[in-house]
């Protein structure tokens, strides 16, 4: 059986002219509208009971299709995090609810029984570079989830598990003679109230025996943004750096 392709798209303002133009040259020969509400103000075109008949006086299938709509509640324990939205949340929830996964059976059951070439058009996304606002934009921009979702994240982590697991792989490697964990914490710091004849302020970086606190070595960095460009010249002032590594 020849592969069937699924599609999306979206009404906008655009007519049922300029609909029936951009569906038959994609090669759709039905659509399944997935809109919770199938009805636009400023679109008379687009009304549930109008495509049902002016869609097949087209030669092109119509049907509703409830189930795969969205406004979808979002539980409060949603494990979808991901999206910031709540409505997102709503709907990435419920594609796992048993209405669903059945609406999409039925979708794909009809897709297998299209005709060679024959294509099934989901109904709302976009097909048209202003004719939704409501697609779902993922550019290069939105890759990195925000600083809310982390927060929600790192909200649901046990913090003292996650100690143990980072801690524990460290130790493994790099357990000294007495079977304890030899590291190096390195921070930056400014002094306050110190500052060079210039006027210039202290920014120190220093390194850290972890176990014990004692301060290893530390560097005069100049200025806070040098602090990376400067962490292989600290470490090398450490005389027992290469025992312990």
């Amino acid at each position: 059986m020849a592969a069937v392709t699924l599609l999306t798209f979206g009404h906008g303002t655009a007519t049922r002219d300029e609909l029936t133009a951009l569906l038959r040259g994609a090669g759709v020969r039905a659509v399944v509208d997935v809109r919770t509400a199938p009805g636009s103000r400023h679109n008379p075109d687009v009304g549930r009971e109008v495509l049902r008949a002016w869609l097949p006086a087209r030669k092109i299938e119509y049907r509703w299709e409830k189930r795969l709509g969205g406004f979808r509640k979002t539980a409060p324990d949603s494990p979808d995090v991901y999206w910031e939205n709540e409505s997102f949340r709503g709907y990435a929830g419920y594609t796992r609810h048993p209405d669903f996964l059945a609406a999409m059976d039925d979708l794909l059951r009809q897709s297998s029984h299209c005709p060679h070439g024959r294509h099934v058009r989901r109904d709302p996304m976009v097909a048209l570079p202003s004719a939704d606002h409501r697609r779902l934009r993922l550019s290069a921009k939105r890759c990195l989830p925000a600083e809310a979702t982390v927060r929600r994240l790192l909200g649901r982590i046990d913090g003292d598990a996650l100690d143990r697991a980072v801690g524990r792989w460290p130790a493994d490697r790099r357990a000294g003679a007495d079977g304890q964990l030899h590291a190096v914490a390195v921070d930056g710091k400014t002094l306050h109230g110190a500052a060079r004849a210039t006027g210039r302020k202290i920014h120190l970086l220093a390194a850290c025996d972890h176990l014990s606190g004692l301060v290893l070595a530390q560097l005069d960095v100049g200025e806070k943004t040098n602090e990376i460009t400067c962490f292989q010249l600290l470490l090398e002032t450490l005389a027992n750096w290469q025992a312990w590594s």
